[in-house]
């Protein structure tokens, strides 16, 4: 497969053609491709388009509200945008928020968004409520083993195998950077972090005690947020 893309990529440009690729991962953070296809992909224009900020959600929020044709006040919008960061996520917000009044007709006011955002706690993600320091620590208590364990550089079985759980949750939960998580964890390599995390990734469902594991943190995280 890599094969046919690399020549097909090749033939493209030579004909003055352009190939736009997405990625939620950097050229570099990319594994098990060939590096004549990683430096193509380099030297090519690499943009990060982040999310939405707090306005254009908010815009974005008031936009579809209208396409639905419900009337969310637009002083509401960004008490919703603040919360939830992914258009997507917002969609969901409006499809709950149109259920919600459909079954019992009533003024789309404060007090009913305050109550359809605390039902959203775990689709909006604990980003916005734990903070990475707070996520190391319950890991570190729930595997009964030190902060400084966790981001420690002993490789011994099992603490290899929880800090590798931490840094999938970290990255899946909280949706850091490879190169953050790495930062975070004693200034580890983002290759070293994108292995551990697809290892965990990869064992989820081979493995019962990794599942349960994994379950059971996100249960106290949730938990913790939504406390």
């Amino acid at each position: 497969m890599q094969e046919e893309f690399f020549h097909t990529f090749n033939v493209i440009l030579r004909n003055g053609g352009q190939v736009v690729l997405t990625s939620d991962r950097t050229p570099q953070e990319i594994d098990k491709i060939d590096d004549r296809l990683r430096t193509r992909f380099e030297a090519g224009l690499v943009i990060d388009v982040p999310q939405p900020d707090l306005e254009l959600r908010a815009a974005i929020l008031i936009i579809k509200a209208r396409q639905k044709k419900l009337d969310l006040p637009d002083h509401l919008a960004p008490m919703v945008a603040e919360v939830i960061e992914h258009p997507r996520q917002l969609e969901g917000f409006l499809v709950r928020l149109q259920n919600e009044i459909t079954v019992n007709p009533r003024v789309i006011d404060q007090e009913l968004v305050s109550q359809l955002l605390g039902k959203q706690v775990k689709e909006v993600g604990i980003n916005r409520i734990l903070s990475p320091q707070d996520v190391i620590g319950i890991i570190a208590e729930y595997f009964e083993v030190t902060v400084g364990q966790m981001k420690g550089n002993r490789r011994s079985q099992p603490l290899a195998l929880q800090r590798q759980i931490l840094m999938f949750v970290l990255k899946h939960e909280l949706r850091l950077p490879l190169t953050e998580i790495g930062r975070i964890l004693g200034d580890r390599d983002h290759t070293t972090v994108m292995h551990g995390i697809d290892k965990i990734q990869n064992s989820t469902l081979a493995n019962p005690q990794i599942q349960k594991d994994v379950g059971a943190i996100r249960k106290i995280l949730y938990g913790k947020a939504g406390s």
